[in-house]
């Protein structure tokens, strides 16, 4: 019913009601009541919804398991497999065979649907992680997720963009669930687009600069390194492994140059610390240039290999993104949001020929939650693309042009680039989320190979490469773009 708000009431499922029996009421109010006699829940009105998003949700308070008790008095948390059967009736285990998330239960109801029970005491990570797994395993079933009332607003800030069938209900510590209501994009959008874009001005060295300018300048023009300032520092990086680090605190410049490793091996050379509290001596600017150049020796003589996602990060910045057609220098590390005002980076953020955006989203060896990264992010950019385009000094155009996300994965060791979860998480995206996904044949090479992979081919195994995954494809498997 309408009027100044819109409520929204649930039945359960053997409780029906006819439409004559709701136009025999003549008031919101009278109607209200008698739905709930018959054993509805009256959900808020929309108009609350996008400020309860907003809220960045509390610090974990309630603890208990929800595998630890039985259900009895108040207050006492009730078994997984209770608060299951609440929200979806008889259910059966779900046992697949293979690791599902830890904090969570799954179970089947009817035969066509999956319930994930998470505890109440499962931290945002925990909590994304088995959404994510859900999507996977889900295939062509309805999927229930049963979170903890502080973790869900992260879960239902992404729905808006999932097309799988997806109901969400809340618990707190011995309470029974309650359904949440799927936000519309809009409201979702507004909520992000509340949170200002995170700007961040470079590290000023200010007056101090001049003590270290043999040593920046010398940074600046050697062709093996690129800056990569922060607000906190100033810092060059060569094939993404920082060998030069500055610092100003307060009469002083912290100098770091060479490999910050924690544990050095045989061959491995300590990095060179100190305060500099006056104008660098040439010796000692020779000797730090030195240490640089050893940093700088062993990254590119394959000594120094670990970092590999950075390095593969800096190759594909160097070759200019070989195979996204993207135009111009993409930008690297781009601050943003996630939810709930949580700070993430975009690994790149760039613009094609078409004027249209594109999240890229690089990942060496096969991660179950990248997806959701990754839409989290396509997310925010949809929100502020006026503001990214006009800050970037790209054309802003006349209609709304979607955001697009590609997905540049390599291979670690055993682990594959397209992991075994992604293919199903990608699947149980809208379908009109542009999304892109590439492979890296060698994550070491100085100039990438990057090869697209078709959508009809995320479910084929690829030895090394991609992995099989957890389902065969959906019966609404979107077809490859033409």
């Amino acid at each position: 019913m309408h009027g100044g708000y819109e409520y929204v009431f649930r039945l359960p499922l053997e409780r029906r009601v006819s439409e004559a029996e709701v136009s025999a009421h003549q008031t919101i109010s009278d109607l209200s009541n008698w739905l709930v006699e018959r054993g509805a829940t009256r959900e808020k009105p929309r108009e609350s919804r996008g400020s309860e998003l907003n809220e960045s949700p509390p610090l974990a308070g309630a603890v208990g398991n929800m595998h630890a008790a039985e259900p009895s008095a108040p207050g006492v948390a009730v078994t997984a497999i209770a608060v299951a059967g609440m929200v979806a009736g008889p259910v059966t285990r779900f046992d697949p065979g293979k690791l599902l998330p830890g904090n969570s239960a799954w179970f089947r109801a009817g035969g066509q649907r999956l319930v994930v029970v998470v505890d109440q005491d499962a931290s945002q990570l925990a909590t994304d992680k088995a959404f994510a797994y859900a999507l996977a395993w889900q295939h062509d079933d309805d999927l229930t997720l049963v979170l903890p009332k502080q973790r869900a607003p992260a879960v239902l800030y992404r729905l808006p963009w999932i097309a799988t069938s997806v109901d969400v209900w809340t618990t707190e510590t011995g309470g029974r669930p309650e359904p949440a209501v799927i936000p519309a994009r809009e409201e979702i959008l507004a909520v992000a687009g509340r949170w200002p874009l995170r700007r961040r001005a470079d590290h000023d060295l200010g007056d101090l600069g001049a003590w270290v300018a043999a040593l920046t300048d010398a940074a600046a023009n050697n062709p093996a390194l690129v800056p990569a300032h922060r607000a906190a520092y100033q810092a060059w990086h060569c094939a993404g492994r920082k060998v030069l680090q500055l610092q100003r605190i307060g009469g002083t410049v912290q100098l770091i140059a060479g490999v910050q490793y924690r544990k050095p091996t045989a061959g491995q050379q300590y990095p060179h610390s100190e305060q500099v509290t006056q104008a660098l001596s040439p010796r000692q600017t020779a000797h730090i240039a030195q240490v640089m150049e050893k940093a700088i020796a062993d990254r590119l003589g394959g000594i120094d290999k670990a970092n590999l996602e950075n390095r593969m990060q800096a190759n594909l910045a160097r070759a200019h993104m070989p195979g996204l057609d993207l135009v111009g220098p993409a930008s690297r590390e781009y601050p943003v949001w996630r939810p709930m005002e949580c700070p993430g980076s975009i690994d790149f953020l760039g613009i094609d020929r078409h004027q249209q955006l594109h999240v890229v989203e690089t990942k060496v060896g096969s991660d179950g939650t990248l997806v959701l990264q990754a839409l989290d992010y396509l997310i925010w950019v949809t929100a502020h693309a006026v503001a990214i385009r006009t800050e970037h000094g790209w054309p802003v155009p006349s209609t709304d042009c979607p955001v697009h996300l590609d997905l540049v994965l390599a291979s670690k060791g055993n682990d594959p680039g397209l992991g075994p979860y992604t293919a199903g998480q990608l699947e149980a995206l809208a379908g009109d989320v542009a999304w892109r996904v590439f492979l890296v044949t060698d994550a070491n090479a100085l100039i990438p190979e990057v090869v697209p992979l078709p959508r009809s081919a995320i479910h084929h195994p690829k030895t090394g490469l991609v992995a099989r995954p957890m389902r065969p494809p959906r019966s609404a498997m979107r077809p490859d773009p033409t």
